[in-house]
């Protein structure tokens, strides 16, 4: 994700590092920025690691960090939604007026609590909810909260959302190339019992994983592929015969089979 880091880094680390230039070229810090691509790939990681960063040094909180899920805001009873997202907002307001820091807001799954207008033929709901979503971050001044969406469908965020200067930064979390499939693989790997070198057994099996599958491949499914040869590798252990101990390439096989 190198040229994706760089991206977040420019737009979430310099307004804090280089503040006095950006006030001298006139520039307002990005209100936030949404994260896409499909599922499994490091959303939701990549969020929290902007969240970590952006509150180094800051007492973590359930306020200074607002974790929601699109979904868990919805409520078949009117008006519901939009008070749950004010109450957000009103959480990170009254942060930021005790501590004078900011607050982060993530909200994974947005394309549900913020879909296009008009997208949804069975309720005309999204006509407020989106206003009010758009109001309350409008209303917080310089740079008191920073938002973070994460989703798996970005044309089914509203527009109004996404335009330059609120949410202007979209940065696609993509699937991993085979290179990338080697660095994950070795970084589970690592963390346990291998038959021999982590990192040649990574390599290895990431030339299996990309050669066995196309299309689908994420991060997510390395981290399970590994799982699965872990218990394959215990049972063989708890035989308590003399066998091979630690992963090997042949359980990698065998847990993409499973």
């Amino acid at each position: 994700m190198k040229s994706q880091i760089q991206k977040i880094r420019d737009t979430v680390e310099l307004p804090v590092t280089q503040q006095s230039l950006y006030r001298e070229y006139g520039l307002t810090p990005s209100k936030g920025i949404v994260l896409y691509g499909p599922p499994g790939c490091g959303k939701t990681m990549v969020a929290k690691a902007i969240a970590s960063q952006l509150l180094k040094g800051v007492k973590l909180t359930n306020n200074s960090f607002i974790y929601m899920k699109g979904g868990e805001m919805l409520s078949p009873y009117v008006g519901a939604a939009e008070a749950s997202i004010k109450a957000v907002f009103d959480r990170a307001r009254q942060n930021y007026k005790k501590t004078k820091t900011r607050s982060v807001i993530f909200i994974d799954e947005a394309e549900a609590i913020l879909p296009r207008r008009g997208s949804r033929f069975s309720s005309d709901v999204d006509t407020t909810i989106v206003p009010t979503f758009l109001s309350e971050m409008d209303g917080f001044e310089g740079n008191a909260t920073f938002i973070i969406l994460a989703t798996n469908f970005l044309g089914q965020l509203d527009e109004a959302v996404i335009r330059p200067g609120r949410i202007d930064l979209s940065v696609e979390i993509g699937r991993p190339d085979k290179d990338d499939v080697e660095d994950i693989f070795n970084i589970y790997l690592s963390a346990t019992k291998t038959n021999g070198s982590s990192k040649e057994l990574a390599k290895s099996a990431a030339e299996i994983l990309t050669d066995a599958r196309k299309k689908d491949i994420s991060g997510a499914l390395v981290k399970n592929i590994v799982e699965k040869a872990a218990l394959i590798a215990i049972k063989r252990e708890a035989t308590g015969k003399k066998a091979e101990k630690g992963i090997t390439l042949n359980d990698i096989r065998t847990a993409l089979t499973i």
